[in-house]
């Protein structure tokens, strides 16, 4: 009888043991499961912020240089495309910002205008896949790319009559 009861009990210990690791394989793989979805997230939040601070950026910096003859878009002299060129004037002296995009980011370059400038002296605004600028009379288009494709545009309205130049 004690024979009986023993291997008994060794079934239910083995049963008893199978479901607790059925349970804790479960619980493990929602675990992993939960942490995934939200590592998706939060990399779709840092996309979506870094797309929104570089969209920002241009739309601050050509609002605030917004006067006759102080906002063009020309080649860009550090890479593909088109760059935003802001002119300041402070103490007699003109200074020229040039807001590009190079190697995956768009960088900003505060320099007097005329001087010799280099990428390297570029401060870094934003990671980002590309950047287009584009003008239609007095409106400028921003279009942003994050590598994953997701574009972030904006449109920005010359108050100024129009002075960006192709």
């Amino acid at each position: 009888m004690s024979g009986r009861r023993s291997g008994r009990a060794n079934a239910e210990f083995v049963l008893y043991m199978t479901l607790l690791l059925v349970l804790g394989l479960l619980v493990f793989s929602f675990a992993a499961a939960g942490s995934g979805a939200y590592a998706k997230l939060i990399d779709r939040k840092d996309r979506d912020a870094r797309l929104r601070v570089a969209v920002s950026f241009l739309e601050v910096q050509i609002r605030r240089h917004d006067a006759a003859g102080a906002v063009r878009l020309g080649a860009n002299p550090f890479g593909p495309g088109a760059a935003l060129f802001l002119t300041d004037e402070s103490g007699g002296d003109v200074y020229e910002t040039v807001v590009f995009w190079k190697d995956g980011s768009l960088r900003e370059l505060l320099a007097l205008q005329g001087a010799e400038r280099s990428a390297e002296q570029a401060s870094e605004v934003a990671a980002i896949e590309s950047l287009r600028l584009s003008r239609d009379g007095d409106r400028i288009l921003i279009e942003a790319t994050a590598g994953d494709g997701t574009v972030l545009s904006s449109v920005v309205t010359l108050r100024s009559g129009g002075e960006a130049e192709p």
